[in-house]
């Protein structure tokens, strides 16, 4: 029968307890959260010697992995409570049955909760479908306090398939213990019991124990026998009557105090082994008597005192005693007491102390003597707090006081040298500027004591200066700004600046203010706060600087120019800016985008120019029209250099431009878009050259030649 789901083989169908894990799933749950079945559990035994199991003996079932090959261990396990009459005994022989020659073996022993592997051993050879008896290589001791777990470890990965390996007998199960099997770290318990038997026998063990270890002189102590086959006894008491025995069960009498050794040698089977306790049996005589205590013998009301003796040989316990009981409360712990003394009782005391034990109480000690003084009366300190830096201090008083006593200051512990005499009423200490905590001692002739509450003097300071305000740092056209801080420590309240005052209206509360801008106002501004305590101003905060307004480009340039020549316009240029230009009556061919343009300008009329500026901060402002006169450059004194450049044909149909230079010089030709953009540049002679057009769209283009005496010629090429 195949069963996928945890790709194990049974050979025989049969029903399999409801416990069984059949789903592929692990078993997760603990041992000790299972429930254990023990209907069938077999651990028949002779005197020294058993086979312990849980299977009838008999082969019936069997099951493997079928699917792969697998690792896993088959396991039997016993309780603690199931070897309680095994103490002692040792594992020699294991025996199991398996139903396939494939897999290798071993042979392994664990106990513990922690299944901690103790023996291993390789099964060499193995017989198939009937019992192999494996010998161990040492007898196994183990602790019969422990969980043992026996079986055998299966390896068959050298097999791709797998097989059926373990046999069962026909059951029912002993769930948990006699059908147990680990696989992948889990456990599960599924099948009937493993044929798996384990043979355990008895050891020579010497031990014993006796019905009590501690005892008065002159006592008997009874001994108990507890070895394991022991046919003869040999005991050694010392100290004791009798000295020795050969008895099993010996009782003997201690006669003088100490701490004494026992040792009980058995023999059996040939062997011997010896059980030796050390400073096993203690006598006790009763305790001498107590050293006189030790301690202060001048103290003070509603005080604590510890007072001390020598340990006494024979105590187990001290018994401590004050006279009168109304001077206070003892707190005894060995040879130390611990004693609170009453608020409302004085004069002469004394303390003394016994030793006792199970033998009897010890004498009393001598008394220790001393006097209980009244300490002075508890008033309560007030006053300190906080003052600020460079003034007075503050005042700390104690709410009342006794003539004849002394009050002085202590700072975080330590005596400050302040005193000041009891008045019988309230009393100031002045005024103080050290910072700390203060407490008051009072002190009579014998006794201090601490005044009730301690004050703390700080020193305060004018508030740190605010976290740098945040909020718009860039104001294009809005009406109104929000900005706030995270403030400082210690200011009670802030006062916000603007500046200039004229870049708007400030109004604020606390953390957060508003500005009202005023719509004339361009430029930059600078806004800050600070904060106010008792202590006065604080230092301004790190001003937030806010840039306010749009730009308004202003153009720079000849507003006279002679018809088809070249001039250079600008903006004051701001770093991250851009810049638009746009032009009538003439064309830019360098300069787009930036601060400065190159115009070239067109036949006699009126031109014009405009720029659009964006700031880095995304505001925008357009300049006033720049209007400029185009004049023909006649008649008035200024050489006219278009006849020195002929360019044909013109408009040009074909792919080649003639151009004809009569200046007798070299001159640069460079032909641009309407937009600017540059499209060729050659230098040519003093004489004739052909420029090819063959990559130049149809369109308007503007042609420059600039010669050798810086004078610039400007012509209007029209490709078709």
């Amino acid at each position: 029968m195949l069963v996928l789901a945890l790709s194990l083989f049974s050979n025989r169908m049969f029903s399999q307890p409801e416990t069984a894990s059949r789903s592929g799933k692990k078993v997760t749950a603990t041992l000790s959260q299972m429930k254990k079945q023990t209907e069938n559990r077999d651990m028949m035994s002779s005197i020294d010697s058993t086979w312990i199991h849980y299977d009838d003996m008999d082969n019936y079932d069997s099951w493997g992995f079928l699917i792969s090959g697998e690792e896993y261990d088959v396991v039997a396990k016993w309780d603690p409570q199931d070897l309680t009459d095994y103490y002692g005994w040792e594992i020699t022989k294991v025996k199991f049955i398996v139903v396939s020659d494939k897999p290798d073996l071993w042979v392994k022993v664990w106990e513990g909760s922690d299944f901690t592997e103790i023996y291993s051993k390789p099964v060499v050879s193995y017989n198939v479908n009937t019992w192999t008896e494996i010998t161990l290589d040492s007898a196994i001791l183990f602790d019969a306090t422990k969980e043992l777990y026996v079986g055998y470890h299966v390896d068959m990965t050298q097999w791709e398939l797998g097989g059926v390996v373990t046999a069962t007998d026909d059951g029912p199960p002993v769930d948990e213990y006699g059908n147990l099997y680990r696989w992948n770290g889990a456990w599960y318990s599924d099948f009937n019991n493993h044929n798996l038997q384990v043979y355990i026998k008895a050891n020579l063990n010497a031990d014993f124990e006796a019905d009590t270890t501690v005892i008065c002189a002159g006592s008997t102590v009874n001994f108990t026998n507890l070895s394991n086959l022991a046919e003869s006894y040999n005991w050694t008491f010392e100290g004791g009557t009798p000295s020795s025995s050969t008895d099993e069960n010996p009782s003997v009498t201690y006669s003088s105090p100490g701490v004494y050794d026992v040792t009980l040698e058995v023999t059996g089977g040939g062997d011997t082994d010896t059980e030796y306790k050390q400073d096993y049996i203690h006598v006790l005589d009763i305790p001498g008597q107590a050293d006189a205590p030790s301690g202060e013998d001048s103290i003070c009301t509603g005080q604590s005192y510890v007072y001390t003796t020598n340990p006494v040989l024979y105590a187990q316990d001290y018994e401590w005693e004050l006279n009168p009981p109304a001077a206070g409360t003892l707190t005894p712990d060995d040879t130390l007491v611990s004693l609170l003394v009453a608020d409302d009782w004085t004069g002469v005391f004394t303390i003394r102390i016994r030793a006792t034990n199970m033998c009897g109480d010890g004498i009393w000690s001598d008394d220790f003597a001393g006097t209980v003084f009244q300490s002075p009366t508890v008033f309560t300190l007030e006053g300190g707090g906080g003052y600020c830096l460079g003034g007075d201090g503050v005042e700390i008083t104690l709410d009342g006081s006794e003539t004849g006593v002394r009050y002085e200051l202590y700072l975080d512990g330590n005596p400050t040298g302040n005193t000041v005499e009891g008045t019988g009423s309230e009393i100031s200490f002045g005024f103080v500027t050290d910072e700390g905590y203060y407490i008051a001692v009072a002190s009579n002739d014998i006794c201090s004591f601490n005044m009730d509450d301690q004050v703390q003097v700080i020193i305060l300071y004018p508030p740190l200066e605010p976290e740098t305000p945040t909020g718009p740092d860039v104001i294009c056209n809005e009406t109104s700004s929000d900005y706030q801080s995270g403030g400082s420590e210690d200011a009670d309240s802030y006062v916000w600046e603007l500046s200039p005052q004229e870049a708007g209206t400030l109004s604020y509360d606390s953390l957060t203010a508003t500005v009202e801008w005023n719509p004339d106002f361009n430029g930059l501004s600078y806004l800050s706060l600070y904060g106010v305590n008792d202590c006065g101003d604080g230092g301004p905060s790190n001003a937030l600087e806010i840039s306010v307004g749009s730009p308004s480009p202003q153009i720079e340039g000849e507003d006279l120019v002679c018809d088809w020549s070249e001039e250079n316009y600008l903006v004051e240029d701001d770093s991250g800016s851009s810049y638009f230009w746009e032009v009538s009556g003439g064309s830019i061919y360098d300069g787009q985008g930036t601060s400065t343009v190159s115009i070239a300008w067109e036949g006699e009329g009126a031109g014009s120019l405009v720029v659009t500026q964006t700031t880095a901060d995304s505001c925008v402002g357009t300049s006033e029209v720049f209007d400029v006169n185009i004049d023909n450059c006649t008649g008035i004194g200024q050489k006219n250099a278009n006849h020195r450049l002929k360019v044909f044909p013109n408009p040009v149909a074909g792919d080649e431009l003639t151009v004809l230079n009569s200046s007798g010089q070299p001159v640069i030709i460079k032909l641009f878009r309407l937009d600017g953009g540059m499209i060729l540049e050659e230098k040519l002679g003093s004489e004739k050259a052909v420029i090819g057009l063959h990559r130049v769209p149809a369109g308007i283009y503007i042609l420059t030649a600039s010669f050798r005496d810086n004078t610039v010629e400007i012509k209007k090429v029209v490709r078709e």
